[in-house]
Formats: C-alpha cells, sequence, structure tokens
C-alpha cells in the first residue's frame, strides 16, 4: 500500500469488483482494512463479496461494520437486507429494506428486493404496490418489470404479468434469465400453441444461445462402457423436482451409471443432504460462472448431461449452450422445448406425446419413456386413506395446484361445476390478493363465496391432510399439475384433467393414462365439466378408488423405480452409443 494512497487503492479494487476479478478485489479490500479499519465502503464490498461466494455470517459482520461507520448510507441497508434475504432472516431482511428507503425513497433495487421478500410472504398486494413504486421511480428498470409479472402471474393477473415480461425483455434484450422468466409464463396462457412457444423459444436460442465455438469433446468413443451422467439443477431441495428425481439417483445401476450432481443451491437443506448422499460426486456451482461449471464438466468427462430446469428460475441453459458434455438433454423441469440448438434430446412418454402426434415444434428430438414421472411419496404421508369425504356432507373439490395455472379456461369449467352442483364446495390454493381475483370472479357468477373456501402455503403434513377432505381433485388447463396430481391420486382422490396440445396441458393425461384412467381425462372444457358432474353423481365410483387408488399407483409404472431407472438407463445407453457411431 506504500505505492499507492488508500483512495488510489480503493479505486483500483473497485475496478477488478466491477470487472468480476473477485479474488483481486477482495486482496485489495482486505489491504486496505488492515491499513485503515474505519474504511465503511471497503468493509461493504468485501461483505458483497462474501455475500456472492456464499459466506453469509462473514457478509453479515462486514455489512454490520459499514452500517456502523456510515448509518446513513442507504445502500449498506439494502445490502444487509439481501445477505438476511439469503440467511433466511425474512423479517429482518424487510426492515433493513425500509430502512434503506427511509433514507432514499426512490431507491429502485430497494424497492425491487423489498417487493420480492413480500411476495415470498404471501403479501401479493403490497409486494405489487412496491414494485409498481420501483416502475414509477425508474421505469427504465427491467428487472423491475420481471419481478412485477411474476408476483402478477402469481395472483391469476396473466395478461398483465406477460405484459411486463416482454417489457423486461425489451428493456434487457441480453438477459437470458428475464427472457426466461417470460418463456415459462408463456406455458400458462391458453391462447398460446405448440407453434408459438416454439418460435419464442427458438428466439432466446438466438440472443443467448450463442457462447463462442464448440471445443471437441476427448470422452472415449466406447459404446459399452460405464457412463458418467451429469445432473444440473438449482432444485437439488424440498422443491417437487426432487421428488421425482430422488428414486433415479438412488436406483441408478452403479455399474452402468456414474453420478454426478452439479447443484445450484444457494440455500441447501435436508432434501440436499439426501441427494447429496445418493450422487456418487456432488458439485456446488451455486457461486460459479457457466464458463467455470462447463470447465469443471469437462474435466470430469461427463457423458451426458441433464438438464432439469428448462427455463424455471435460476436456470443454467446458458451452460448448456457451452456444450460442455457430448450428449445433452433436458427432464423433468417442464415437458416443452428450451428451444437451445446444443441440447440435443428431450424425454417425453407416449401420452404426454403420442406416438402418432406431430413433435416438430421442439427444438430437441424426442425421446419417449414409457413413463414421464417416477413417484416417490414422502416419507410423513399418512400411512392410510380416510373414507370419503363426502360421505360426511356436501361433496367437495379441490385443486391445490400452484394459484398461476388457474386461466381462464379453468375458472370458468369450475364456475360451471358448482352451478350445476349446488350442494358442492371447492377448496382452491391460492394467495392474498389472487384470492380477490377469484372471489371477484364468483360473485360476478353469482356463487356464494361460503362455497369456495381458499388454503395458502401449507406445511406438508397440512397440505397432505387437505386431500383427506376431498372427494374429487380438479387439474389446470393449459399448464397441468405434476406432484399435486400425485399426491392426490395417493390419498385416494381421483383427479379430472383437459389435455390440449402442447406437452404440458397433457401432464395429466400421462399420470391418469399411467393408471388407466383416460376415463378422467377431457379434450375440451365441456367435457371437463361433464366428466366432473358424472363422477360426483356417483358415490360407489368414489368410494371404490377412495380404498384402491393407492394400490393402484403402488402396483402401475409410476411407482416401479426400478423399471423407470432401467428404462431411463436403456435411453442413456442408446444415445451413447449413436454419438460413438459418429465420432471419427
Amino acid at each position: 500500500m506504500a505505492e499507492v494512497t488508500i483512495a488510489e487503492a480503493f479505486e483500483i479494487a473497485l475496478a477488478h469488483h466491477q470487472g468480476s476479478r473477485s479474488r483481486e478485489a477482495g486482496e485489495l479490500y482486505e489491504r486496505i482494512l488492515a491499513v485503515q479499519p474505519d474504511h465503511p465502503d471497503a468493509s461493504h464490498l468485501l461483505g458483497l463479496l462474501a455475500l456472492q461466494a456464499g459466506d453469509c455470517a462473514r457478509a453479515q459482520r462486514l455489512i454490520q461494520r459499514a452500517i456502523e461507520l456510515n448509518p446513513g448510507a442507504a445502500i449498506y441497508h439494502n445490502s444487509l437486507g439481501q445477505v438476511f434475504d439469503r440467511s433466511s432472516q425474512p423479517a429482518e431482511a424487510r426492515a433493513e429494506y425500509e430502512q434503506a428507503l427511509r433514507l432514499a425513497p426512490a431507491y429502485v433495487e430497494a424497492l425491487n428486493n423489498l417487493g420480492n421478500n413480500l411476495a415470498r410472504a404471501g403479501r401479493s398486494r403490497e409486494a405489487i404496490a412496491t414494485l409498481e413504486a420501483a416502475v414509477t421511480a425508474d421505469p427504465g428498470v427491467g428487472q423491475t418489470y420481471s419481478n412485477l409479472g411474476n408476483v402478477l402471474k402469481d395472483s391469476g393477473q396473466l395478461s398483465r404479468a406477460i405484459a411486463c415480461f416482454r417489457r423486461a425483455v425489451e428493456l434487457c434484450p441480453n438477459d437470458p434469465l428475464l427472457h426466461s422468466n417470460l418463456l415459462l409464463t408463456l406455458h400458462y396462457d391458453p391462447a398460446c400453441g405448440p407453434e408459438a412457444l416454439l418460435r419464442e423459444h427458438r428466439l432466446w436460442d438466438e440472443r443467448h444461445g450463442d457462447a463462442g465455438p464448440i471445443m471437441p469433446h476427448e470422452n472415449v468413443p466406447d459404446p459399452q462402457r460405464r457412463l458418467r451422467v451429469g445432473y444440473v439443477s438449482p432444485d437439488f431441495n424440498a422443491h417437487p423436482i426432487a421428488r421425482f428425481l430422488t428414486p433415479l439417483l438412488r436406483l441408478h445401476r452403479r455399474d452402468e451409471i456414474e453420478v454426478f450432481s452439479y447443484a445450484d443451491v444457494p440455500r441447501p437443506d435436508a432434501t440436499t443432504a439426501e441427494l447429496q448422499g445418493l450422487s456418487d460426486h456432488w458439485r456446488n456451482i451455486a457461486f460459479l460462472s457457466d464458463d467455470d461449471v462447463a470447465r469443471q464438466i469437462r474435466a470430469d468427462r461427463i457423458d451426458i448431461l441433464v438438464d432439469l430446469a428448462a427455463h424455471s428460475a435460476r436456470n443454467r441453459l446458458r451452460l448448456f449452450a457451452r456444450k460442455p458434455a457430448p450428449v445433452q438433454l433436458t427432464y423433468l423441469a417442464y415437458c416443452s422445448t428450451t428451444g437451445l440448438r446444443h441440447l440435443d434430446y428431450r424425454l417425453s412418454d407416449p401420452f404426454l406425446n403420442p406416438i402418432d402426434q406431430e413433435v416438430s415444434s421442439y427444438s430437441e428430438e424426442t425421446l419417449r419413456l414409457e413413463s414421464y414421472w417416477c413417484y416417490a411419496p414422502h416419507p410423513i404421508q399418512p400411512l392410510t386413506v380416510t373414507e370419503r369425504a363426502g360421505d360426511r356432507g356436501s361433496l367437495t373439490f379441490a385443486c391445490l395446484n400452484n394459484p398461476c395455472k388457474i386461466s381462464d379456461v379453468t375458472l370458468s369449467a369450475w364456475t360451471q361445476l358448482l352451478q350445476q352442483l349446488p350442494e358442492s364446495k371447492l377448496v382452491i390454493h391460492a394467495h392474498e390478493i389472487g384470492r380477490t381475483h377469484l372471489q371477484d370472479h364468483f360473485r360476478a357468477a353469482g356463487l356464494a363465496l361460503e362455497r369456495v373456501e381458499f388454503v395458502g402455503r401449507q406445511p406438508l403434513a397440512d397440505y397432505l391432510a387437505t386431500y383427506q377432505r376431498v372427494d374429487i381433485g380438479l387439474d389446470t388447463y393449459p399448464f397441468g399439475g405434476g406432484t399435486t396430481t400425485c399426491d392426490a391420486l395417493w390419498m385416494g382422490v381421483p383427479v379430472v384433467s383437459q389435455r390440449g396440445a402442447t406437452a404440458v396441458s397433457r401432464a395429466g393425461a400421462s399420470l391418469l393414462g399411467q393408471l388407466g384412467l383416460s376415463e378422467l381425462v377431457a379434450d375440451t372444457p365441456e367435457a371437463y365439466v361433464r366428466i366432473a358432474v358424472a363422477l360426483a353423481r356417483d358415490p360407489a365410483r368414489l368410494r371404490a378408488w377412495r380404498s384402491g387408488l393407492r394400490q393402484q399407483m403402488q402396483s402401475s409404472r409410476l411407482m416401479d423405480g426400478p423399471r423407470c431407472v432401467q428404462n431411463l438407463e436403456s435411453i442413456y445407453r442408446d444415445i451413447w452409443q449413436s454419438w460413438c457411431r459418429i465420432e471419427p
């Protein structure tokens, strides 16, 4: 530090920081603080580097020290709020964002962080107001529109959400994750068919899918050797994807498959630990760049790399654009397309994509498993199913899917159901402002609001217990349920579904088809209502399913883990051998 002043050293450190040279920046911040311990900006920025590296405890100490030195700096409070959010302390985070806004009321980043925090707390009305204030403060920030779009989507305001996402993409055309938010949300729109979805996804690839020249792969092209398979996901935690992934990792035949898990999980939980224990090799990539992860995958000599996120939150599709493995495929996140030219295959099944159905609306080659799903009930699920709920009073329908899946088509069908069955009730999973939207609809249709019950986020045991008082499950359209449909069936609740032209609209058809229950699958909203009404008026059939669905699931391909894994491994072997044949 003798050669330069503290101010000059800080400018150099800041340039390193802004240039993503974290190690060099951190070393200089440390040297500055060794000479001048009361330098608040150095303490703050070193704290941010610690946060980026996942060391929340150190980040908190450093940023709190900066606040002690300069309590009037709104940016420090905003950063401390981010630390608390990352540390699963939402109330403490909210207090820091609010303090930042008291100091700087038009601070857009703090408004965005507070809005997201409120949304996660289920306070959607306040979240929307906060994010709208951020738009007013600076209408040129794309991230604000994307955050607002997420809350609007989850509140059932689909058209407004899509408009926000499109505005975010206009403002930030080079941000792949904001663009992914739009693509995911388009699947909820009944007016967006397969061709439109493919066009939108290919546009993502045109903008974000070129990560430079693809380097040759040095994998040994031996068609029979043990394969090194890598799974990439941000959902190696208490997430629905993990429910279907767990039996696969557990049952992979280790003489055939060596499992590498690339986990983008900044906040691991008990499920993370379980999945890590089921993996031969575990790579924590939460704080690594796509280039760093691509180098790791090549160093691991991965033969087949599996994307488990598609365009959902925290996806790593830009990693797949680098083609770090010779064979790449997408599975489980949503059974649509990614649009990526460098993702070779997508997995499906004969119900999601019937053999005679055109599959040209996917950028990947479609490979059909016997069953797309390999369901494992959660260990705490009740061992027994109660008697049919309708035997104790009026018949009860329910939909516990993510409320953003409740389209106008679905809502109209539910209204007709309640009108045709005046003694029936409906239980819906919905959050604060989404409940108001639904109540307004039912009130306008002349339905008594006492007939509609809302449940919010529930502990798993309470969520499962809800099915004990439900007679018939109602799927959503065009984005159907996956885990929720399996859970309902496991609890003895038949589910009525409607299939459409997209694979995501055929999730219910796939699950019910595997159980031989295609009679519960409709092709039109009118048929959906007819099937549900007929089922509601057939208590004998409901009682039979109540007592027999669980056994039916256990004896089906949905829960035949060894068969599912053998089928998957057979596909892995086939596509690997195809690659070996084209290698010189």
